[in-house]
This record gives structure tokens, sequence and C-alpha cells, in this order.
């Protein structure tokens, strides 16, 4: 049995890595005893408004002796400001200054929120992150070596199900090349960044939630590409 995801769905634990690597990604690739440092950093990065676009491979193994994974994805993510857009598998997620959408592709729903104070009280910005949380997470970090350009930092987790985190830097970009976590009972995550790209060009619509649904006369209908999709409002939904 697949014991570190028998408790979670493993789409949601795929998501949750993605947003660790994306808070990890800004930080500099320096000395290992620079590493709090390096978070202090990151956190200010995030901060700055701006734009961004990052495509990342994520990869299960149920060992790390195994060739081929049991889990295999990709993540893209696209900034623009206080603008979101985030998509994993049959799973998209846009923000815009009006709305919080949440889209399943594979039950075609289409989940709204308006985006208030009220309404986005748990929502959390994953570019933006408690560096005290990290800190507390992290255990003793090292510099593992270099090869082929690449910076190895090993990080070892005093306890959770996460024992050990490797965290590999181009020297050339000193941006994140790679992170893998290991697990207590062997199973191995690979998260490669394949895009990162500060200064993206995005289609005129690329935040608009016409993309998926119109509003008329205060009614919400699905958007002409997406008609046999329910659009399901999130407040009525908790009720």
């Amino acid at each position: 049995m697949r014991t570190i995801f028998k408790y979670v769905d493993w789409s949601a634990q795929a998501m949750k890595l993605s947003m660790v690597a994306i808070m990890l990604f800004i930080a500099p690739a320096i000395c290992a005893q620079d590493f709090k440092q390096a978070l202090l950093n990151m956190q200010k990065e995030y901060g700055a408004e701006g734009r961004m676009h990052i495509v990342m491979s994520i990869k299960a193994f149920e060992k790390k002796s195994a060739k081929a994974p049991f889990y295999s994805q990709k993540a893209e993510i696209k900034k623009d400001d206080q603008n979101y857009f985030y998509q994993l598998g049959v799973n998209d997620m846009l923000l815009n200054e009006k709305y919080l959408l949440m889209i399943d592709h594979s039950t075609k729903q289409i989940i709204c929120n308006k985006n208030n104070l009220k309404s986005m009280s748990g929502f959390k910005d994953p570019f933006k992150m408690n560096v005290d949380s990290l800190l507390t997470a992290y255990g003793e970090s090292s510099f593992a070596g270099r090869a082929n350009e690449i910076d190895h930092y090993k990080i070892i987790h005093a306890k959770g199900a996460i024992k050990q985190t490797d965290m590999f830097f181009s020297v050339k970009t000193n941006l994140l090349h790679k992170i893998e976590y290991s697990y207590e009972n062997d199973q191995l995550v690979v998260i490669d960044f394949e895009v990162f790209d500060k200064e993206p060009t995005f289609e005129a619509n690329q935040f608009d939630e016409g993309k998926y649904m119109i509003v008329m006369n205060g009614t919400r209908k699905p958007a002409q590409a997406y008609q046999q999709y329910k659009i399901i409002d999130a407040q009525q939904a908790v009720r």
C-alpha cells in the first residue's frame, strides 16, 4: 500500500509539494551556512509584484530504486500581480480581482467564489509564506557537492513523513533545477523545473473569468467551451 498517500488524495499531495517547491524556487543558490538567509531573501521576493510563469514535472516513485513512477503529472502556474492561474492534471484554479474559480474537468464542475475579504479568508497566496514555518520544518542543511554545474544541497528533517529534501541549483542561472523528497517508507517524489520565466507574456484573457463562465443579468452561465459544465456557488456548497 502506498502508505504516505493513504489518507490524502495524491493530487492534493502533489499540489502541496509543488507549492512548497515554488516557495523555494526564488531562493538564491548560496552556501549551506546561509540557508536561513536564503529563506528570508526569498520572502522578500514573494512580496514583490510582477509576473511569473512556472512549469514543473512531478513524479512519485514507490521506491527510490523504481525505474518508473506510479504517478506523473505536470503543474503550471501563471501569476500577474494579484492574478493567478494554476493547473494540475484535471484541475484548474483561476483567481482575479472578482472571482476565485476552481475547475474540475473530471466532474465537469466550476466552483465559483467571489473575491472579497469574507469569502477569501481561507485562501493562502502560494507565492507568500511564513519563513519561520519553513525554518521550523527544516532540520540540518549541508552542501553535498557540485556536478555538471549543478550545486546539491541536502536538508535532513527531524520529524514528519519526509526524512530528507535534496535541492539542486543551477550554477549558471542561480535557479532551482530540481527537488527530491525522500520519505520514511522509501518512496520518492521528484519535481523537475522545466520553465521559470519572470518576464512572461500572457494572452489578454489569461486571467479573465469569461474563459470559464459568463454573467448575464446576475446569472452565471458556463462559457461556450464549457457548456456541459455545472457552476456551483461555493457559499451555497458549504451550507
